[in-house]
């Protein structure tokens, strides 16, 4: 709302200018002395507007009076700016808009395509404004908006600006582990929404949806899966009617080792069990020898004791491997050791009279100990 006049005149001539016609409230610019054949007079409040100008210079009769010029009539207007330093910022989905504008203007924010006003009219302070969208938009759109300001019946340019809004986030940091063929993922996500996990080639659900808290979340797959099997998933984040994208994540269930449950001492050859996948073949195998042994896990659980002893005190390995669909486990082993039987007497009978000269015989002897009778 300043405005300053400036021109050439007649050195030692006085410059007034006169409002013909124009906005109410103008300030006049006081009247100035041509210095050097110029001049040059500055109005502090202006208000923006069309105005009819008149000017003239004059110089004194040296008798109380004015010999002044023709009038020069003239046209000149005090446009309103556009706002200055226009910004958005996004939160929650809701656009804020703040800028810069002339002290007192209204700023008006309207959508370029259909006219409407996306934000309350804000009134400029201090040469500063604000305004938040009535509501959040969609996630995932873009509008252009238009934003000017209007002060008295003046009315500004207006400033464009595309409005870019994010989609929801996907959940981040993706990862998982597989307990006993079953896949557990975690990940980040927004506190309080959902996380869904889909199979992309059936779009099947493989998990119930999981809560994020504290920005964190697990889903543990529903069943357990085949060994061996790979399955990509879709994984979305949904927070009522907010939804990601999906975000891809491969997910490998390879076949694991057989567990050995327990080593039973049974004399020279202890028994051996544990489980395996149901349906499983099994292939066993002592330290002491080369032979390949056939135990059964039809039903997932298996029972393996070999008819010849191992030799007593003395660590020996059992390794039992797992193959399902042509692909093998990786082994599981365990060492175990054994004692010498009691050996058992057959003869003489307990009790049974017998020749001084006697010949005892008996069973359970290890061969190669020696026995003291």
């Amino acid at each position: 709302t300043t405005i300053e006049f400036s021109g050439a005149g007649l050195t030692n001539a006085t410059v007034e200018i006169t409002i013909v016609k124009g906005p109410a409230g103008a300030t006049l610019p006081p009247a100035v002395v041509v210095t050097a054949g110029s001049w040059r007079t500055t109005s502090q409040n202006w208000p923006i507007g069309d105005y009819d100008l008149k000017i003239v210079q004059k110089v004194s009769d040296n008798a109380g009076g004015w010999i002044p010029s023709h009038e020069y009539l003239f046209k000149t207007s005090s446009e309103l700016p556009p706002p200055t330093e226009v910004t958005y910022t996004v939160s929650n989905y809701t656009p804020t808009f703040t800028g810069k504008g002339v002290t007192n203007a209204s700023v008006e924010v309207t959508d370029e395509a259909n006219g409407n006003a996306v934000a309350p009219a804000t009134t400029v302070t201090a040469q500063g404004w604000s305004t938040r969208a009535f509501q959040a938009w969609a996630p995932g759109s873009t509008r252009t908006v238009l934003i000017l300001q209007k002060l008295g019946n003046a009315e500004s340019d207006a400033v464009k600006r595309i409005i870019n809004i994010d989609r929801f986030p996907a959940p981040t940091d993706l990862s998982y582990t597989v307990v006993d063929y079953t896949p557990i993922l975690s990940g980040k996500g927004v506190s309080g929404a959902t996380v869904h996990v889909t199979d992309k080639a059936s779009g099947v659900a493989i998990a119930p949806p999981a809560s994020v808290t504290a920005q964190v979340w697990s889903a543990q797959a529903s069943a357990r899966w085949e060994p061996n099997t790979t399955k990509v998933v879709l994984l979305v984040q949904k927070d009522g009617a907010l939804a990601s994208d999906p975000v891809e994540m491969t997910i490998t269930v390879p076949l694991l080792a057989p567990i050995i449950t327990a080593v039973e001492d049974d004399g020279l050859s202890p028994k051996i069990s544990g489980t395996c996948w149901p349906g499983a073949t099994l292939s066993l195998k002592y330290s002491d020898s080369a032979t390949e042994h056939r135990p059964v896990g039809t039903s997932g659980t298996w029972t393996f004791k070999r008819d010849a002893g191992f030799a007593p005190d003395k660590q020996h390995t059992v390794t039992v491997i797992q193959t399902v669909a042509g692909r093998p486990s990786p082994p599981a082993s365990q060492m175990f050791s054994v004692s010498p039987e009691k050996p058992g007497i057959t003869e003489p009978d307990e009790n049974a009279a017998t020749h001084y000269d006697m010949t005892v015989r008996g069973i359970k002897g290890y061969s190669g100990a020696a026995l003291q009778l």
